[in-house]
């Protein structure tokens, strides 16, 4: 456990290796417990910081104490002027001891309140072509963080809301909290939840985001000002060129499929797929303009190779692949 603990506190100071991290992630999915160690920890670590500042000012009484009770000895051999300056420094002494207490206590309020927003921030990305990531943030919620894609989110969340930002794809299965709202905000939009899941599709690549509702209900917002209510089953796609969006009902997503690495696609073009495989598996796909908007549907397991997974896509074998370098491909229209 000693190695869990200086794990949980190099995160909290922002010191943590990507591989300590993964290493503490894969402890906390493993039991129930382990979270609930997980935020009791944290919670003790941020209430030390105030009991510390306390334990400063009392220290700081105690030596004050003394220093008066040191004077009281020693002023009988003193001049009278010294004397009378002995007698009122104590209180002098006092005062500025009594407005070092409310300044520090207001100091250490502010430090408490705004360390888990500003000092204690992460940055987690997962490098493009490795394993879906799996992490639990301070208030319970889970996020399964997919291959090119980064997440910045707050060790200890605010009073006022719960605020993370993403760049990419990720599920989010949100902790129900009605009186703290959950927001993610990916480039020009934000998705507001009280305590719900969805997926978030939303690679910088992309000239789009789309956002799927699992379960619950969401608000999106946008650029335009303008907002758009979520239900179960419901995908949003947002146009990041024109700022426009379309709704899409009736959209099936198992997100068990995030947890087992596979990338489900429907009705998409192939341009669109192609730039997700790029950041999935960390190659380069030349795409052919005549076959860029061809459309597919189909399932692919991250777990394969990139070869074998356009292979499938081209089931009917609509266009030829040629392999350029060890991580390029080239995709032409079969004549």
């Amino acid at each position: 456990m000693d190695q869990i603990d200086n794990y949980i506190i190099k995160l909290l100071q922002n010191k943590i290796s990507e591989t300590e991290y993964l290493e503490l992630q894969d402890w906390l999915s493993e039991d129930e417990e382990h979270h609930l160690y997980y935020e009791n920890f944290m919670r003790v670590y941020n209430s030390h910081k105030m009991f510390s500042i306390q334990e400063n000012i009392h220290n700081s009484w105690n030596k004050l104490e003394s220093k008066i009770k040191q004077e009281k000895e020693i002023k009988k051999t003193k001049p009278r002027v010294i004397r009378i300056l002995a007698r009122y420094l104590p209180y002098a002494a006092i005062l500025i001891l009594v407005a070092s207490v409310f300044l520090n206590l207001y100091l250490g309020s502010i430090v408490s309140e705004n360390s888990s927003l500003q000092a204690a921030y992460n940055e987690f990305s997962v490098p493009a072509g490795s394993r879906t990531a799996e992490l639990y943030l301070s208030d319970g919620s889970k996020v399964m963080l997919n291959p090119g894609s980064s997440i910045k989110y707050p060790n200890v969340f605010n009073s006022k809301i719960r605020e993370v930002t993403l760049e990419g794809e990720a599920f989010f299965d949100v902790a129900p909290n009605e009186k703290l709202p959950f927001i993610v905000t990916s480039g020009a939009q934000k998705v507001r939840v009280l305590g719900t899941s969805f997926i978030i599709d939303a690679y910088e690549e992309l000239d789009y985001i789309k956002t799927t509702l699992i379960t619950g209900e969401v608000e999106l917002s946008f650029a335009s000002d303008e907002t758009q209510i979520l239900r179960p089953h419901e995908s949003c796609i947002y146009n990041k060129t024109d700022n426009t969006y379309q709704l899409i009902k009736k959209e099936m997503f198992n997100p068990s499929l995030v947890a087992k690495d596979i990338y489900k696609f429907k009705d998409a073009r192939l341009k669109e797929i192609c730039s997700k495989l790029n950041l999935l598996f960390d190659v380069t796909i030349i795409l052919a303009p005549e076959i860029e908007n061809d459309v597919y549907t189909g399932t692919i397991s991250l777990k394969e190779s990139i070869l074998k997974a356009l292979s499938l896509i081209n089931y009917k074998h609509e266009f030829a692949i040629t392999k350029i370098e060890p991580t390029v491909y080239e995709l032409k229209k079969n004549n």
